[in-house]
């Protein structure tokens, strides 16, 4: 008989591929749905829907999330994003005529749609919005530097570092970036 821990049971693990590009349009998708997507490394077919869920929680995720934590949440995404990249993001809207979340963002005073912006960016979002919507979760990363250039690295991981501290996750990565090991070489458990 194996070794069953309840409190083990219960914690969300998750593995994020590097975002290779956003369609232009994406369906409204069920929490379970979500799941599966990101579970198939789909995580471009779900990163609106991860900004909806995130300001409008369908399931419980054992944690009580009022209105005040959900919003400190997306305006300490919104800051993030704002910070590293320069743009502000607009909420995510769902479309019930068509079934599909629409998200948008502004970039000197321009609006563009969120499959426009660049790989990157994308990543550094997904992997922001997943963390913000999913507080105490477990999160396994494949190169999140990928499509970063070496400053961006570097920030990118004092970033998560600080937003998993903070929401009480932990993230386990895998990397090449000699920033990135150098980083968590200072601060943060390495295995080579």
């Amino acid at each position: 008989m194996g070794f069953y821990s309840e409190e083990a049971y219960k914690v969300k693990i998750a593995y994020l591929q590097p975002m290779s590009g956003l369609a232009s349009r994406e369906d409204k998708y069920t929490p379970g749905s979500i799941d599966v997507k990101i579970g198939e490394g789909k995580t471009a077919d779900v990163l609106r829907n991860i900004c909806y869920q995130l300001l409008n929680p369908e399931r419980s995720l054992g944690l009580s999330l009022n209105d005040k934590i959900i919003q400190k949440n997306w305006d300490a995404l919104l800051g993030h994003i704002k910070r590293m990249f320069g743009i502000t993001l607009n909420k995510p809207r769902f479309i019930a005529e068509r079934g599909e979340i629409e998200m948008d963002y502004v970039e000197n005073g321009i609006t563009f749609d969120l499959s426009s912006s660049g790989t990157g960016f994308l990543q550094v979002f997904l992997l922001l919005a997943y963390l913000y919507s999913n507080p105490k979760c477990v999160l396994l990363l494949d190169e999140p530097d990928a499509h970063l250039e070496v400053i961006r690295q570097r920030e990118v991981y004092s970033t998560l570092s600080e937003v998993a501290r903070d929401l009480d996750c932990q993230v386990i990565l895998a990397s090449h970036s000699e920033i990135i090991l150098n980083e968590a070489g200072d601060r943060d458990f390495v295995v080579a």
